[in-house]
């Protein structure tokens, strides 16, 4: 039986300087990285298109949903692993992947994610809304795993057609965005969200962590790779395309 391929896909917009630490941290356990750009003006587009695991296309902004439907469409590999440009994979999380796909019986996995406030060493936020967070990202390239079209910002799969999934605490999902935005930043894109799709404020206050009762809790497992050894190394993007 042959091994299954896994694609990694991610949608992007001018966010380059971090690009390259996840395709540093994605590459070798991608059998392909599927990426859907709109259109970035900070040299994104020229590096993906230079790596050669990368198959690139490009299409206008309209919704996420719609968006990464686009973008899974694009797939060619036997499971998909559905990321955000601003996360990365934890050391635990790579070393499973084989494992995880060559499952004959399940369709997708939810895996738990850390909203990352600091580090190294790796500090996470930790409240009842935060974690484990519970993210469906890794499952089969089926038609049952596409969004709705009115999910225009925070999107779920339908449940019906899915098949037998579970959760795995093989590893982690390092979520960025609280250390590569500011206060303001985000409660910008608290105020977009709630203009977009008002009936899902609570998961648009997630970007809110101060607004919530959490501890800051030592990240339990690694996420190792070169250019993350410095602490703040967030705060001096390298400015190269």
């Amino acid at each position: 039986m042959a091994r299954p391929r896994l694609s990694v896909c991610l949608i992007t917009y001018n966010l380059a300087w971090f690009l390259r630490h996840v395709l540093a941290n994605v590459e070798d356990v991608a059998d392909e990285i599927v990426v859907l750009d709109s259109f970035s003006t900070d040299g994104t587009a020229e590096l993906l298109a230079a790596h050669p695991k990368v198959r690139l296309t490009q299409r206008p902004f309209r919704d996420y949903g719609s968006q990464k439907n686009a973008l899974f469409e694009q797939a060619r590999g036997d499971w998909i692993l559905n990321l955000d440009q601003d996360e990365l994979l934890g050391d635990g999380l790579r070393a499973a992947l084989p494992h995880l796909v060559g499952s004959r019986r399940l369709t997708h996995y939810k895996l738990p994610r850390y909203w990352v406030l600091s580090g190294p060493p790796w500090r996470h936020v930790d409240s009842e809304a935060h974690y484990p967070d519970w993210c469906l990202r890794l499952f089969r390239n089926q038609p049952a795993f596409r969004f709705a079209p009115d999910q225009v910002v925070h999107h779920h799969f339908p449940r019906v057609g899915r098949g037998p999934g579970r959760k795995s605490r093989a590893g982690h999902i390092f979520h960025f965005d609280f250390v590569l935005k500011d206060r303001a930043a985000r409660v910008a894109k608290y105020e977009n969200y709630m203009a977009r799709d008002p009936r899902s404020a609570n998961t648009h206050r997630m970007e809110l962590y101060e607004e919530h009762d959490f501890r800051c809790r030592p990240c339990r497992e690694s996420l190792t790779l070169p250019g993350l050894e410095a602490e703040g190394w967030w705060r001096h993007p390298d400015p190269t395309p």
